[in-house]
């Protein structure tokens, strides 16, 4: 976002012919200025700068891509179901189910949960991904929820918190904790009767 943020702003101010350095120091004190009038945080959280949008559309994508070519551990299945936030909108939340023994083939479905995995009954872990709330999804994760799914023998739940500067904060945390009440409720009413629960 910052980086968007201030290319945009480069590009504003930049003058034709002048060179990189020049213009650096034309932002510089173009920065100075906006200070002067208002505090950074303000004009760097501009609303109506379509250029820091663009940028910001095209590191999103760029950074997708990127972490799609890492290479991710199979796992069982890998599903998506929505929840309903405090705010009344609703997000999708990604679910990745570890690999059963001799379990080779990878299922991704977008489906409502169905079935958990066989005994023993896996654990439910909860993962907010990084990205400082501006940049990446659930799914560029995959990788690393694959793998630690595996690892730990654990449903690994990733909400799709929605991501700024679109939606300030606190937004993306109360996405999070609303994400996590609601997948927390959805595995007890499945635990019910259970002599095994997924939740510990």
């Amino acid at each position: 976002w910052l980086g968007a943020r201030f290319l945009s702003a480069y590009e504003q101010e930049a003058v034709p012919g002048l060179g990189f350095l020049f213009n650096t120091l034309v932002l510089m004190f173009s920065l100075m200025r906006h200070v002067t009038g208002k505090t950074l945080l303000q004009w760097l959280q501009e609303d109506d700068d379509e250029r820091m949008k663009q940028h910001l559309g095209n590191l999103r994508e760029e950074f997708e891509k990127l972490m799609g070519l890492m290479p991710k551990e199979e796992v069982e299945k890998i599903e998506e179901i929505k929840v309903k936030v405090r705010d009344g909108t609703e997000i999708p939340v990604r679910l990745t189910f570890p690999k059963k023994t001799n379990t080779t083939t990878t299922n991704e479905t977008k489906e409502d949960v169905s079935s958990f995995p066989s005994s023993p009954r896996p654990s439910l872990a909860f993962y907010c991904h990084g990205g400082a709330f501006a940049v990446l999804s659930p799914r560029a994760m995959d990788y690393f929820t694959c793998e630690a799914s595996n690892a730990m023998h654990a449903v690994i739940v990733a909400p799709y918190y929605r991501l700024a500067p679109e939606h300030k904060f606190p937004t993306a945390h109360e996405d999070c904790l609303d994400a996590l009440a609601a997948v927390v409720e959805l595995f007890r009413e499945r635990d019910e009767g259970s002599e095994k629960s997924h939740l510990s």
